[in-house]
């Protein structure tokens, strides 16, 4: 039996930090190389144009999202896959990929991000209103920007029309995140907490960590709740690939969204500003989506999970 190299919480701990930072890197790295080989054979000669930030041009487009899928990789998917293998015996267990979930419950999770849309809209308006206090207006103008900044490029991302477009868009805003990031946030962070805390402790920090890396402050709310259903996904179901299927689902009707009505057609209000129907159609988004919650709490295997020690 393989013998476990990184044996104390310190340990791990920091070798997540720094596995993740050179991950990032080392991946970008082959990025380049990627895009070099298959779309540019001229990238390190035009290296100051591509890391100009003109996303006018449709190459530096490309360029960005290849470089982001390869860091995504870098950063969320083979950190937690190595310091498993380094820290424990079992990497399909320890990270809860060893179960399949409820076939029911999938359908159920899927249905709740759906239905839920006009509830996450809810609290991203409410989250955008928020002020900080007069003594750190420089940090909100700071946040606010970064936020346009965000929102601008995410809009160039989805301005897709061909069909290989919106496959690589599936692929990078919806598979890869939904993969890599409840690898981290859920199947590693989420569990390595729950061995030393309460479970509902250890799904807050794990869902404040995944909304907080996004560095965006007014979405903040809106990925915190989505987060701490995901966790909850895990922990009632004992399978990561139900969080995993949620996440992806959530992701890839924006995508598809977007791409049907396209992004010069999709309104910058938000569902709150129709005054007629938008109370309406929160109160029903909230009866089904906790009704739905509820029944993948009863017909998930929690029950059983509950009494076992987490891996």
């Amino acid at each position: 039996m393989k013998k476990p190299i990184l044996k104390t919480p310190l340990s791990i701990i920091l070798s997540t930090v720094l596995i993740s930072l050179l991950g990032a890197i080392v991946l970008f790295v082959f990025g380049i190389i990627f895009y070099t080989l298959f779309f540019d054979i001229n990238f390190f000669s035009n290296f100051n144009f591509y890391l100009s930030g003109d996303y006018s041009q449709p190459s530096i487009v490309m360029f960005t999202k290849i470089s982001q899928i390869f860091q995504s990789i870098g950063m969320f998917i083979i950190p937690p896959l190595l310091i498993v293998y380094l820290s424990r015996t079992n990497v399909l267990s320890s990270l809860s990929l060893n179960k399949n979930p409820n076939l029911l419950v999938l359908l159920l999770a899927g249905m709740v991000m759906i239905v839920g849309m006009p509830l996450i809209d809810v609290m991203s308006e409410f989250n955008s209103k928020m002020l900080l206090p007069e003594t750190l207006v420089w940090l909100e103008d700071l946040m606010r920007q970064m936020e346009e900044n965000a929102e601008r490029i995410t809009k160039i991302f989805l301005d897709v029309s061909s069909i290989s477009g919106l496959i690589l868009n599936l692929f990078m805003i919806a598979l890869i995140p939904a993969i890599g990031e409840e690898l981290m946030f859920r199947g590693f962070i989420q569990k390595f907490i729950a061995k030393r805390l309460n479970i509902h402790i250890a799904i807050f920090i794990s869902a404040f960590l995944f909304s907080a890396i996004h560095m965006q402050f007014f979405g903040f709310l809106p990925r915190f709740v989505m987060g701490m259903f995901f966790g909850y996904l895990l922990y009632w179901s004992g399978s990561l690939w139900l969080p995993m299927f949620a996440h992806f689902v959530n992701n890839a009707a924006a995508v598809l969204i977007t791409y049907k009505m396209g992004v010069e057609n999709m309104s910058s209000e938000s569902i709150v500003d129709d005054k007629t129907n938008y109370l309406y159609i929160v109160i029903s988004s909230l009866f089904i989506t906790a009704s739905l919650v509820y029944a993948i709490y009863r017909f998930s295997n929690f029950n059983e999970i509950k009494k076992k020690e987490i891996n």
